[in-house]
């Protein structure tokens, strides 16, 4: 599935047996990438995974966006990140549910 806006193009992919699930990159505005996904072997609370150049963070998905645990990342970095979250939480969600049925 492809999302496109002039601002961010968002791939979600679901491969079948990978050990980490790969959602999406972005150049970051602070500069780098911005990449998502999850691990497959993890805790049940639905959440998703951030990699950055400086740094790496968890976002809790429910029952609202909420950062578990950053470190490294300026905290412009994590805002940006946050936000990138919420625009595209549906489709994180659908990924999630489909990547862990049940």
């Amino acid at each position: 599935m492809k999302i496109e806006s002039p601002s961010l193009r968002l791939s979600i992919r679901i491969p079948g047996s990978s050990s980490t699930e790969h959602l999406h990159d972005t150049n970051s505005l602070s500069g780098g990438t911005i990449r998502f996904f999850f691990f497959s072997r993890e805790e049940t609370r639905m959440h998703v995974h951030v990699s950055h150049p400086d740094g790496e963070a968890k976002f809790w998905l429910k029952p609202e966006v909420e950062l578990a645990t950053q470190t490294g990342l300026a905290k412009h970095v994590v805002g940006e990140a946050q936000q990138l979250v919420e625009d595209h939480l549906q489709e994180i969600i659908d990924a999630w549910d489909k990547h862990f049925p049940g």
